[in-house]
């Protein structure tokens, strides 16, 4: 059984990065809310504040509940847990994988992989800071079915040759 977790700096980053962008985000659109009726053109910046505070937030919110802190990958399954959010844990058959999208297997190399279990309908998230993320990645593209397996490989190919 291989072991993958983050670092104790990119777990604290994902757990807590939010709040103070959202505290200086509030207070930056605070200040410019505040100055609306004397200057009327800071609704501009008022609103570019609220809508860079929903998007960050959205995207933290949504992956809070998706990235698990510790995987661990054996021959038939992958086994995720220590969620921010919730005392979750989730296993995953290899068998039962329908999608692996997102990083790597996209357009982004540095972006995040989300790894869809089709049966259970339960997504998780892997961030390529993890710790031997190349090892992590190359074992689901091992153990998936060869259909989708295939298909990823295609991608990959298809990235390559765009190089």
């Amino acid at each position: 059984m291989n072991t993958f977790n983050y670092s104790p700096l990119s777990k604290f980053l994902y757990r807590y990065a939010a709040l103070p962008l959202t505290v200086i985000l509030l207070a930056y659109f605070l200040v410019f809310a505040s100055s609306v009726t004397e200057q009327p053109v800071l609704i501009i910046p008022a609103a570019i504040c609220i809508v860079i505070l929903y998007t960050a937030n959205r995207f933290y919110y949504n992956t809070y509940g998706t990235l698990p802190f510790l995987i661990r990958v054996d021959k038939e399954k992958i086994t995720a847990s220590g969620f921010i959010i919730g005392k979750k844990k989730y296993e995953i058959y290899f068998a039962d994988v329908d999608a692996v999208t997102g990083g790597v297997f996209g357009y982004n190399p540095k972006g995040l992989v989300y790894v869809h279990d089709g049966k259970q309908n339960v997504s998780i998230t892997i961030h390529p800071s993890i710790e031997n993320a190349e090892v992590l990645f190359r074992l689901i593209l091992e153990r998936i079915n060869a259909e989708l397996k295939e298909e990823l490989i295609t991608k990959l190919k298809q990235r390559e040759k765009r190089k």
